[in-house]
């Protein structure tokens, strides 16, 4: 097998695909227009999910063939494929370390990268033979590929640039280098060739930081065509028949399949883009409006429990979950209010101390977390996302009072983690500074007309996780201008004394309510910190309290709550790991968002 033997069936390929993008921008009349919106825009959503086997969770990303037919992944270390209408996926013999799948136009032939032997290869699907296309000019790097209208594969190798391969057994050669480019980029990924056969959109990595998706030309022009979000991570950009361009956003460690209207002609995007899954990497298209995209790796079953000042575990709390996340108990310790995830969704939870027995608070969509209570008790702010924004709610415990926004966040996917001081006047929480994609602390008079949020800092820095003192004198953060999370305590709110508490990271810090201390990771070690706050803030002393298993997976994500004088904590446990690996296909996906682009890629 090889790819000049293939130039034959290749002609075909890109004439077929030609009448389809004629058919797609309206050129062949009215009854093309009108069958075109049938089956793209008016037919219905139809979902299912592949189960996929293995107790190694599903790496890379899976990737649908251009016919829609046949499922490319790698798990357990191998390339496995699985037709739609077989029920048994099949392992490819002898494709140890394979990575990253793609497919040719033709849906006959995978290709992959093999991460044991830094080689590019190809598989015959109807021989279930592969053969080594050539070494990767760097081993080890790989980061995405794929096949062009003349027959040649297209491939990252990250920081050393774009590569292409002509045919098996010929050195690759480098197609866009980034020393060529200047100085601002620091990395090409995820390339993937438009319905022209030569046109390539690709991921940026900035060495500032920053992410694009550019698209480059069969000539060497080069265009932007989209720019991340300050701190937002993009890439995997694909192109849907729907005429939307689908891509990976990562924000602070959650990645979600974004989607924006695309000409591919123009190579312009209009609107806004809009979140397609709530979950879920890497989507991969195919002819008639199919989408697939992996799902989570695994699953955590999580819960509560009670661990002492030393360490030992005095007690199991409440039921477990898919995951669980800050903890936040009552002033009076009768009920503990917590994040809690089930069938994907996260809603604030309320459990009752005296018996465990817990009930629902929130019942939306969209991702609700951070609980926090008023000093009274009497009712609890939480963080919640929707459409139009995340933002910080209040609603009474009592259920008497309608829910009431307090402040709206910069974005719709960031966790904006509130605190409450005592006497409830005032209520901090952090926030995106949308110019460096930074966080900063901000506060708002709880009780003053009006609530205009006050920004407490502003830097290059990520200040996080603010927590008031008892007296409210004072505010506890994370902040990593060091180069590390440290824990700091800033004078509230004129701001004008602060100092840094920690040393070898910290955070995650919460104060004890019956006294002056405050509790902190540094890496797997539980710290306390003894404060006095009058009349100037010193601190008294720093101790290990006790070793966790492993430091916390998310240093914005709190995983504990200390009891009344601070002499036992709630904390979140897991209890299991379980392997549940997903591909989630969705047939005529962009009809679910036709109302916010009824004619996206139509002629534009």
């Amino acid at each position: 097998m090889s790819l000049s033997s293939r130039k034959s069936g290749q002609k075909r390929w890109p004439l077929v695909l030609t009448a389809c993008v004629a058919l797609g921008v309206g050129v062949v009349g009215t009854l093309g227009l009108i069958t075109f919106l049938q089956k793209t825009v008016l037919s219905p959503v139809r979902k299912f999910q592949l189960l996929i086997p293995g107790q190694v969770p599903l790496t890379h990303a899976a990737a649908i063939s251009p016919d829609g037919r046949t499922i490319a992944y790698v798990a357990d270390g191998r390339l496995w494929l699985r037709p739609m209408e077989d029920l048994t996926p099949r392992m490819v013999p002898n494709s140890e370390g394979a990575a990253l799948p793609f497919w040719s136009p033709e849906s006959d032939i995978v290709g992959y990268f093999n991460a044991a032997s830094s080689t590019l290869n190809a598989l015959s699907v109807q021989r279930n033979t592969a053969v080594s296309l050539c070494r990767l000019p760097t081993p080890g790097l790989y980061g995405g590929a794929t096949w062009r209208k003349d027959g040649s594969i297209l491939f990252s190798q990250g920081p050393s640039g774009l590569y292409l391969v002509k045919k098996p057994g010929e050195a690759p050669q480098p197609f866009l280098s980034l020393a060529a480019e200047g100085s601002e980029d620091a990395g090409y990924y995820a390339p993937h060739i438009l319905p022209d056969g030569k046109t390539c959109l690709f991921s940026v990595w900035k060495k500032n930081g920053s992410w694009t998706l550019d698209a480059l030309l069969e000539n060497g022009e080069r265009r932007q065509v989209y720019a991340a979000v300050p701190g937002d991570m993009v890439t995997g950009p694909v192109y849907a028949p729907s005429g939307h361009l689908l891509f990976n956003r990562m924000n602070r460690g959650r990645q979600r399949i974004w989607a924006l209207s695309f000409s591919p002609e123009r190579l312009e995007v209009k609107g806004e883009p809009f979140a397609v899954t709530e979950d879920g990497s890497w989507p991969s298209v195919s002819s008639g409006n199919k989408v697939i995209y992996s799902a989570s790796a695994g699953k955590h079953q999580q819960e509560l429990v009670w661990i002492g000042r030393n360490g030992e575990l005095i007690g199991v709390f409440g039921t477990p979950q898919e995951k669980l996340a800050a903890p936040a108990l009552s002033p009076v310790g009768d009920a503990v209010a917590v994040a809690g995830q089930d069938r994907n969704l996260w809603d604030v939870w309320l459990y009752r101390v005296a018996d465990g027995s817990r009930s629902r608070l929130t019942f939306d969509d969209y991702r609700e977390s951070h609980p926090v209570w008023s000093g009274s008790g009497e009712r609890i702010a939480f963080m919640t996302e929707q459409g139009e924004g995340a933002r910080i709610v209040v609603m009474a415990m009592d259920g008497a009072e309608e829910r009431e926004t307090v402040v709206k966040g910069a974005t719709d996917d960031m966790d904006m983690a509130p605190a409450w001081s005592h006497d409830g006047a005032y209520m901090a929480y952090q926030g995106l500074d949308e110019t460096d994609g930074t966080l900063d602390l901000w506060y708002i008079p709880f009780n003053q007309p009006g609530r205009t949020p006050i920004r407490l800092t502003q830097t290059p820095h990520d200040e996080a996780q603010p927590r008031f003192s008892p007296d409210g004198r004072y505010l506890a953060y994370q902040s990593n201008e060091s180069g590390e999370w440290e824990i700091y305590v800033i004078s509230f709110p004129d701001g004008k004394q602060r100092i840094q508490l920690s040393s070898g990271g910290g955070i995650q810090p919460r104060w004890s309510r019956g006294s002056e201390e405050l509790f902190f990771f540094r890496q797997d070690w539980f710290m306390a910190a003894k404060l006095r706050t009058r009349p100037k803030l010193t601190v008294s002393s720093v101790a290990t309290l006790f070793q966790m298993e492993h430091a916390p997976d998310d240093p914005l994500e709190p995983i504990y709550d200390p009891v009344g004088d601070g002499q036992r904590f709630l904390f979140v446990r897991d209890t299991a790991f379980t392997t549940v690996s997903t591909v989630t296909v969705v047939e005529n996906w962009s009809s679910s968002f036709r109302s916010l682009n009824p004619l996206s890629g139509i002629g534009k």
